[in-house]
């Protein structure tokens, strides 16, 4: 089983009793910890087979498949996830388009709220570009580390080869970069951000 799953099997039991708590990541980090990551329209809500606290079956039409390299899926995909926020669970509304990312376990695909999900329309276009022509897909050996937060400078005194680290404006590197291959290591794609660019 991939990280993946394993996180989400983890943020479940912390939140049982609360509602669901997530980790900021950058959407390349949770794009590279997918099994898949699919461009979806949403047909169905249906109730599930409860393995796993899957209670909820989603019928999808995938448009495009951004993580399976042979044999992308295409045409209708069943998705679970569980009935409900605090456990983790995933709301989409019938008819609307998404980007929907999870794990897959003995076949079965199942997502939660802590995933990389939202509509189509909500990615910044960069995001968009980065989906449809690989770029976050082609860099998963880079590693974004996000240096803000209470603890976040703890784990930023060096920097490795194969790291960006975000140290300002969060949502300006999760929306208009990502860390991509260089010469000489991993680094920044754009200009974009450019304030808090590599190590600050």
């Amino acid at each position: 089983m991939h990280v993946f799953v394993l996180s989400y099997v983890f943020v479940g039991c912390f939140a049982f009793s609360m509602a669901c708590s997530c980790f900021p990541q950058h959407p390349q980090v949770q794009f590279c910890n997918s099994d898949f990551v699919v461009k979806a329209t949403v047909l169905e809500r249906k109730p599930g087979n409860n393995e796993f606290r899957q209670e909820v079956k989603y019928e999808v039409n995938i448009l495009e498949d951004y993580k399976n390299s042979y044999g992308p899926n295409r045409g209708r995909r069943a998705i679970y996830t569980a009935s409900n926020g605090a456990a983790c669970g995933s709301y989409f509304q019938l008819d609307k388009t998404y980007i929907i990312a999870g794990g897959i376990q003995g076949g079965i695909w199942t997502t939660y709220s802590c995933g990389l999900n939202g509509l189509y329309k909500s990615f910044s276009r960069y995001q968009r570009k980065a989906f449809k022509r690989g770029i976050y897909k082609r860099n998963c050996g880079c590693n974004v580390v996000d240096c803000t937060g209470v603890f976040g400078e703890r784990k930023c005194l060096f920097q490795l080869h194969n790291q960006c680290f975000i140290r300002l404006n969060r949502n300006c590197w999760y929306a208009h970069n990502a860390c991509t291959q260089s010469r000489y290591g991993c680094d920044w794609d754009t200009r974009s951000c450019r304030g808090s660019y590599k190590g600050g």
